[in-house]
């Protein structure tokens, strides 16, 4: 399938030379972190063109302000272009933000900027830390100056953005940047700036799902819906309906980026009612226990009656015959064979059949690796791969649960597997194989 992201590649010469971006972000005076430095934000920024990061120069300003902006530099013994963040600190709290980086830096995503190195460093006497990541070469929002997206952009954009959080979100991180400003090019490759990713703990992973929804309708009619879902009316599908469950307005929790993913590309989105607990169940009384076991009792000596001598006997009245029991196999006796193994076979679908789904790549070796370490720690749920069929459009991978299941027998599942400490998110969905 060709790329639909051409239309960003035309801005790499305005991108990295830094035209057409506003080099002044405001006329007040703003104090640093650093009390040493006595000018505005802006002029500090731009003064540190032509210096050094530890090894790395720092070239043209890109953007920023506040308390970080970013630079283009090089990477490597062959200079590959890349970009630099530079982040002023004040205190001892630039040790969490490199362990932090630390963290973010482990993980690899088709999807995400790729984070090259980090570390602390001082220019003209202040303390900053520095973030080297591969630079992009353009913006969504320098395209939405100028026109919308057409909907094969736009789905093209949605599922990079989509595959990127869900990844994320797995793996217990959150963006908490979902903007136009920060869905990238690199080449005909979509990603999302990593510069902003942080542990769950610090932000919401439904306010991002909204925030893409917020960026989705601006993609596409370059105004922004101000989080109302009525604007979702006047979209093409799929993308209004998925606009609308990023939209909540009912107080309903919006679609999970894993369910995004599945409705974009043609597979149902199932979200299964969990069962009310069942009622706890009445106690029996203790006299209905001793009358059940009374007539037990009187039955099995009934059935002994015909196996041989008994101290009761009964007499039959006059000119009526006596009419003895068809003897009896042995029951009290004789040893029971172990029942064999139950094997319940659930039905299969008429339209496929319904697996748990844990997650979603683009890349089989990611979703191999996941599979692999669902099975090192619950063994019994059988993770597997399965890569559906899709006409005219790129393959992606499904860690899935379970196999030949009913949908109550998948919805079942789900549960158990959340139980037991797999993500909130996993989903059921019906699949063809």
């Amino acid at each position: 399938m060709e790329s639909g992201w051409r239309w960003l590649i035309g801005y790499r010469e305005n991108f990295t030379s830094g035209h057409g971006v506003k080099r002044v972000c405001s006329s007040r005076k703003e104090r640093t972190l650093n009390p040493n430095i006595e000018t505005t934000t802006t002029e500090f920024w731009t003064h540190l063109e032509g210096q050094a990061a530890n090894s790395y120069p720092v070239q043209t300003w890109l953007g920023g302000g506040g308390n970080s902006a970013v630079y283009s530099t090089v990477y490597g013994e062959d200079a590959n272009p890349a970009a630099i963040k530079l982040v002023q600190f004040d205190g001892p709290d630039w040790q969490g933000q490199l362990k932090t980086w630390s963290e973010i830096s482990q993980i690899s995503h088709p999807a995400l900027i790729r984070i090259l190195d980090f570390g602390h460093c001082e220019i003209h006497g202040a303390p900053l830390l520095y973030l080297v990541m591969e630079r992009a070469e353009g913006s969504l929002a320098e395209v939405l100056r100028d026109r919308p997206l057409s909907p094969a952009e736009a789905r093209e954009m949605l599922e990079c953005a989509a595959a990127a959080l869900a990844y994320l979100h797995e793996l217990g991180f959150v963006h908490r940047g979902i903007k136009p400003q920060n869905i990238l090019a690199i080449g005909d490759q979509v990603k999302l700036a990593i510069d902003s990713v942080a542990r769950a703990n610090e932000g919401n992973a439904d306010d991002e799902i909204k925030s893409l929804g917020v960026t989705l309708v601006q993609a596409l009619t370059q105004s922004s819906p101000d989080r109302d879902a009525a604007m979702a009316e006047t979209l093409p599908q799929p993308f209004q309906e998925i606009v609308r469950h990023c939209l909540q307005q009912s107080g309903a929790s919006p679609w999970t980026a894993s369910q995004i993913l599945s409705y974009l590309r043609g597979t149902a989105v199932v979200t299964p009612r969990i069962p009310p607990p069942e009622p706890p169940r009445r106690r029996t009384p203790v006299y209905w226990i001793a009358g059940a076991m009374i007539v037990i009792t009187a039955t099995v000596l009934l059935l002994r009656s015909g196996q041989g001598p008994s101290t009761v006997s009964f007499q039959p009245a006059a000119g009526e015959a006596l009419v003895m029991p068809a003897p009896q196999e042995p029951s009290a006796t004789a040893p029971r064979k172990p029942a064999p193994p139950v094997s319940i076979e659930h039905p299969e679908s008429p339209n496929g059949t319904w697996y748990v789904v844990t997650s979603t790549y683009t890349q089989k070796k990611d979703a191999e690796k996941r599979a692999q370490s669902i099975m090192s720690r619950w063994p019994r749920f059988k993770a597997e791969i399965f890569s559906p069929s899709v006409e005219d459009e790129k393959s992606y991978y499904l860690v899935i649960l379970g196999s030949n299941l009913s949908k109550k027998a998948a919805a079942a599942l789900r549960e158990r597997a959340i139980a037991a400490g797999m993500p909130v998110d996993t989903y059921i969905q019906n699949l063809k194989r």
